[in-house]
């Protein structure tokens, strides 16, 4: 028998919606997302319950760097 495919539903924003999720979007909102993107990628990343919290640690220190920098 072949995988079973689970298919999560879509979210469907307007355009006024979506621009009111950017705008109260952080820079460390924006950090943790681009961290949870690259993490998820790896299959051999941490575990799921983890990633989350581990996605924000990384926006911090991105943030943190940011500071060192100027």
């Amino acid at each position: 028998m072949g995988e079973e495919m689970i298919v999560e539903p879509t979210i469907t924003l307007t355009a006024s919606e979506y621009a009111k999720f950017w705008q109260q979007t952080t820079l460390r909102d924006q950090f943790a997302m681009a961290a949870l993107t690259g993490m998820i990628a790896d299959p051999n990343g941490p575990d799921y319950r983890s990633v989350p919290k581990k996605a924000y640690e990384m926006a911090d220190a991105m943030l943190e760097a940011r500071k060192e920098k100027k």
